[in-house]
This record gives C-alpha cells, sequence and structure tokens, in this order.
C-alpha cells in the first residue's frame, strides 16, 4: 500500500502555477513587402526575446492582451503574457519560444517615431524598410 499512496501523493501535490511572464522586448513589424509606409495601419509586438526564453513544453497559455497608445511622435505599447505552469518541479525538457502579443497602431504619417513600454525605447521612421520584417529593442 505504501507504494501506491507515494504516487498520488506526487499525483496531488502536481498542479499548475500560474505566471506572469516578464516581457522584455518590443518590435514595430513591416507589412508584406517588408516596409512600414505611410498613412497605413502598423502592427506591433510586446513579447519575450527568445534568447530568454526556455520554458517546459507542458506550459499552458492562459491570457494575453496587448494595447497601444499614440501621444504626439510617441507610441506608448503595454501588454501582458501570462501562462500556467502545470508541475513545475518536474523534469521535462525544455524547449526555446518567443511569446509575443501583437496590436495594431493608428495609420502613422510620415515622421519620426518612438516605440516605448516604459522601460524600452524603440525609435523609428515611416516610411522605411525594415530587415527582416522588424526592428526590435530588447
Amino acid at each position: 500500500m505504501g507504494r501506491l499512496v507515494l504516487p498520488l501523493v506526487a499525483l496531488l501535490a502536481c498542479g499548475p502555477v500560474r505566471e506572469e511572464l516578464t516581457l522584455d522586448q518590443i518590435c514595430v513589424m513591416a507589412n508584406g513587402d517588408g516596409a512600414l509606409v505611410a498613412d497605413q495601419p502598423m502592427r506591433v509586438t510586446i513579447g519575450v526575446s527568445s534568447l530568454r526564453t526556455c520554458r517546459r513544453p507542458c506550459d499552458t497559455l492562459v491570457a494575453s492582451a496587448c494595447s497601444v497608445r499614440r501621444e504626439g511622435r510617441t507610441l506608448h505599447l503595454q501588454g501582458h503574457i501570462t501562462v500556467d505552469v502545470d508541475c513545475p518541479s518536474g523534469d521535462l525538457v525544455t524547449t526555446c519560444s518567443e511569446p509575443i502579443v501583437e496590436c495594431t497602431a493608428e495609420p502613422l504619417p510620415e515622421g519620426d517615431y518612438v516605440l516605448t513600454d516604459g522601460t524600452r525605447e524603440l525609435r523609428f521612421h515611416v516610411p522605411s524598410a525594415l530587415p527582416r520584417y522588424a526592428s526590435c529593442s530588447s
């Protein structure tokens, strides 16, 4: 009977732990042809750099959201990503990913802008071509 109790106790002690991810990267995303175009909606993202995100595959996304607010030439970006980490003490192989949340900024006229999340700043110009379809700041 003792052998049955140990696995049962281990199973009962195991449960999801809710965790808010620390977001450390903001990006401006280009449209399909690799450019930021004046007077068109623009995609921006906030998330976690893949270099800093190695997690277990049993993590489950619970909630994510972002918002962007323009104030003159500055875009203020806020976001969050929440996951449930199932059995955080388990011995599972980690995988590296890049959890991000994307939102759409209003169309911007030609000019210089700053995207900020309050910690990081990313300066960009509209219109412009973006290498690899994105420009990011970590």
